[in-house]
């Protein structure tokens, strides 16, 4: 079953079917870890769930900004400096909790990236913060971009991890069969995975974005 997962992986771009059989396979061995990852992955993470740091994508945020009553400047990078070292961190990645189907469907655009436009209110608060940190302007319109190649990229690193993961497992164990292996096989083929599964689970610690979901209109979009 291993084999066939690792195949699946070489062979098709699509990795729906790989972590399927990765859900299927941890159940047989019993390692809920394993199958709570595959399973996150296909059903995407919920808002209670931590999520890995390979599902944040760097950003660029453009900003249309306003000095005093008339002054408008053309879109350009906003100034991070104006902003404490963690909000910036908040800008500058987007977490991506969507399904693995939902990040391909992301990439299937001919256009560069995805944006999201801060709504009103968001833009007050960047306004806000960068007064109270002495940066004398107005955010009169905002938004935050992702590259598709940064979505590709997780799911590569998907990929990786999990073909990474299902070798270690084969070069142990290269006859297993998870329907026939005894508890003790069971067990010590449980204590690999969850080692590896140490560096799968890297959790960002450093905010999950919530900040960033204020107004009416949070989603990516294409743009």
């Amino acid at each position: 079953m291993v084999s066939d997962i690792i195949d699946s992986l070489s062979s098709e771009d699509d990795v729906t079917k790989p972590l399927l059989k990765t859900l299927a396979f941890a159940r047989r061995i019993g390692n809920d870890e394993l199958a709570k990852w595959a399973s996150n992955e296909l059903n995407g993470y919920s808002g209670g769930e931590p999520l890995p740091n390979y599902r944040y994508c760097k950003t660029s945020v453009l900003a249309v900004l306003g000095h005093g009553n008339n002054n408008i400047t053309p879109e350009s990078s906003l100034p991070m400096t104006c902003f404490d070292k963690e909000f910036q961190q908040m800008l500058m990645k987007k977490p991506f909790n969507e399904s693995i189907a939902g990040l391909v469907a992301l990439t299937k655009t001919s256009n560069q990236y995805i944006g999201k436009e801060f709504a009103v209110d968001m833009c007050r608060f960047l306004t806000d913060q960068a007064q109270k940190n002495g940066c004398r302007f107005s955010v009169r319109s905002c938004r935050q971009l992702v590259l598709i190649s940064e979505i590709i990229g997780v799911i590569t690193i998907i990929k990786t991890k999990l073909m990474e993961l299902l070798l270690e497992v084969e070069k142990d164990y290269p006859s297993l069969n998870p329907l026939t292996a005894d508890d003790d096989t069971k067990q010590q083929i449980n204590t690999t995975v969850n080692q590896y599964l140490g560096n799968i689970y890297n959790i960002n610690s450093s905010g999950d974005g919530n900040i960033l979901n204020t107004g009416d209109n949070n989603q990516m979009g294409i743009s």
